[in-house]
């Protein structure tokens, strides 16, 4: 049949036959084929949604992304910390002794350095706490917080933009694995008119013309088998590379594609544009661009005076080891309120160029960025764009593959009966063939398209996952 997914399209054995193969060249068409069914037997079979999970595995670009979320977390939380007084334990035990030298003259009625000699301690316990630092706690804990979540941001992207890659190269291996599955039913059936034509050229029943018009086309339809099939195997080395795969486990993997007939339809056509802000490249520029303003707020602050009010409560006690006395006999609690001011009168102008620099870093990324997310939006446009096209191309290629379907039914019929001509027969052959190439390119770009339409609005992954 026509249409069905044998991917030999005639038998092995009619194949050696029409080809005319000797007996070794057989057998050793045999074994090939045997080794290769073994090989896929054994090996892990994907599909698309089982492949983009591989890929997430292997990705040192995710991995890393991952970490980074990791660490802007624990600094978000050590930017919370500095809005919490702090408790500090320092302790000092040993000893420390004194010696004279000979030449020392002491006076009789010296008291001792240290009276507990040669013993030395001290204990100091310090409650602090920065009640007020000129906004710069607030503003570390604000940065940090825009921090975290640039990363989680970027890691989406990351893992969006991954998940493209994959499905992208998924669905060229299937338009190729389509391509020759057509290509080897197209060669079968030549074969078989060519043996079917050389037995009634031989019978005085058909022109030796006929015979070499069908051999010559049988010949050609060889090219593009062989064609078809290193194709295949490019798409398939280009799917396994970006799975994050070594090409020693290439063998290890079978890519599994779902059987595409005239029959199948393709659901959740997008309807609505991307929204600017739901670009993942816009809310990247807009985060970053509140990093670089707290920035540059951080370098003006610099630039005026500085106030800090801090505030502790300190335990000290010194040389209570060995001094004969209780441990708090010369224990001391200090407290303490301390509004400190701070400015710069003269320093050449760095702080000056300093808080310029801040601002043109800002004004730079920020150009740099509205570039990208503007890029990006004219992509998102212009893939809806073609969305609309294919989805209309779509519907006419599949008109146009039933009508040349019904078409080669007929004129099969009719060259069978001896009714039309081989050019007729073979015309419509071709022309099925090109419907059923356009029909099946129309597929793959229509749901390359849709999966680019969901990695503009942020939710290619879970799209593919349903």
């Amino acid at each position: 049949m026509l249409f069905s997914r044998n991917r030999l399209g005639i038998s092995l054995v009619n194949l050696v036959a029409v080809l005319g193969l000797t007996l070794p060249v057989a057998y050793a068409a045999v074994a090939d084929e045997v080794a290769a069914t073994t090989a896929n037997t054994t090996a892990k079979k994907l599909n698309l949604k089982e492949a983009v999970d591989m890929a997430t595995e292997h990705s040192p670009t995710l991995i890393a992304a991952k970490k980074l979320i990791s660490q802007r977390e624990l600094e978000r939380k050590n930017a919370f910390a500095k809005f919490l007084p702090s408790l500090d334990l320092s302790t000092t035990d040993g000893i420390s002794q004194n010696a004279k030298l000979p030449s020392t003259i002491v006076p009789v009625n010296a008291t001792a350095v240290n009276p507990t000699d040669p013993w030395a301690s001290s204990l100091t316990l310090a409650l602090t706490d920065a009640i007020y630092d000129n906004g710069t706690t607030l503003r570390n804990y604000h940065t940090a917080q825009h921090n975290e979540k640039l990363a989680k941001l970027q890691y989406e992207q990351a893992l969006d933009q991954l998940s493209l890659t994959v499905a992208t190269n998924y669905y060229l291996y299937e338009k190729a694995d389509l391509a020759l599955t057509i290509q080897r039913e197209q060669n079968g059936l030549l074969r078989k008119q060519l043996a079917h034509m050389l037995a009634e050229h031989q019978q005085g029943i058909k022109l030796r013309i006929d015979y070499w018009r069908i051999k010559a086309q049988s010949e050609r339809s060889d090219i593009d088998l062989v064609n078809a099939e290193d194709a295949l195997k490019q798409a398939d080395i280009t799917l396994k590379s970006s799975l994050g795969l070594e090409p020693n486990e290439y063998p290890s993997i079978s890519i599994v594609t779902p059987i595409v007939t005239a029959k199948t339809t393709i659901a959740g056509w997008p309807v609505s544009e991307v929204k600017v802000e739901d670009l993942r490249d816009y809310q990247i520029a807009n985060l970053q661009d509140r990093i670089n303003l707290q920035n540059v707020d951080a370098a003006r602050r610099n630039y005026l005076p500085n106030i800090g009010l801090n505030a502790g409560v300190t335990y000290g006690n010194q040389n209570f080891i060995n001094s004969g006395n209780s441990f708090n006999n010369n224990a001391l609690v200090t407290t303490s309120a301390l509004i400190t001011l701070t400015y710069n009168l003269w320093d050449w102008g760095q702080l000056k160029q300093s808080l310029r620099i801040a601002e043109l870093v800002r004004e730079q990324q920020r150009e740099v960025l509205h570039q990208t997310w503007i890029n990006t939006a004219a992509q998102a446009k212009s893939t809806f764009v073609s969305l609309e096209k294919l989805k209309s191309v779509y519907t006419i290629s599949l008109d146009l593959l039933s009508l040349e379907e019904q078409s080669y039914r007929e004129i099969l019929g009719q060259y069978r009966d001896g009714h039309s001509t081989y050019l007729d027969f073979i015309t419509e052959m071709s022309n099925l063939l090109n419907a059923r190439l356009q029909f099946y390119s129309n597929y793959i770009d229509s749901v390359t398209a849709i999966a680019k339409y969901h990695f503009y609005i942020g939710d290619l992954n879970e799209s593919l996952r349903k």
